[in-house]
C-alpha cells in the first residue's frame, strides 16, 4: 500500500511510504522498527499484526537518514488518513512500479532495494 502524500507535507502529491522522524533518543534497530510500526499505526489506523523487513537507508550526508521497510500483513484494510494523506493504493507490483508521480524516497528505494520489494510484492 502506498500514500498519496497531502498538500500539507514536502513532496506533495506524490506517491511514497508511510513514515517519519524518529525519537532522538531511538539508536538501536529495534527501536527503529518500533517506531516504523508507530509511523504507520498513527497515518493508517492499522493496529493489527504486522511483520517488518528491514529495506534500503537512505542517507543525505550527515544531515538525514530514512529507514524503509517492508511490512507484511495478512489482509488489505481501509486506512484511516490522517492530514499527512489525501489516499492510499494497494496495489500488485507492476502497478507499485508503474504508479506515478512518485515521491523521491519512493524512487531511491526501488532503484536501491528492488529485490526485497520483489520477494514481498502481491504478484496479481
Amino acid at each position: 500500500m502506498l500514500n498519496l502524500r497531502s498538500s500539507y507535507v514536502l513532496e506533495p502529491n506524490t506517491y511514497g511510504v508511510y513514515g517519519g522522524k524518529l525519537d532522538d533518543e531511538v539508536e538501536d534497530e529495534a527501536g527503529v522498527i518500533s517506531a516504523a510500526k508507530r509511523e504507520f499505526n498513527e497515518e493508517t489506523g492499522y493496529d493489527g499484526k504486522i511483520d517488518i523487513v528491514p529495506s534500503y537507508i537512505y542517507r543525505y550526508k550527515n544531515v538525514f537518514t530514512y529507514y524503509n521497510f517492508i511490512g507484511i500483513i495478512e489482509d488489505e484494510f481501509e486506512p484511516e488518513l490522517d492530514w499527512e494523506s489525501d489516499g492510499y493504493k494497494w496495489l500488485t507490483l507492476k502497478e507499485f512500479l508503474e504508479i506515478e508521480p512518485k515521491h523521491f524516497g519512493l524512487q531511491e528505494l526501488i532503484k536501491n532495494d528492488i529485490n526485497t520489494i520483489k520477494k514481498y510484492a502481491k504478484k496479481k
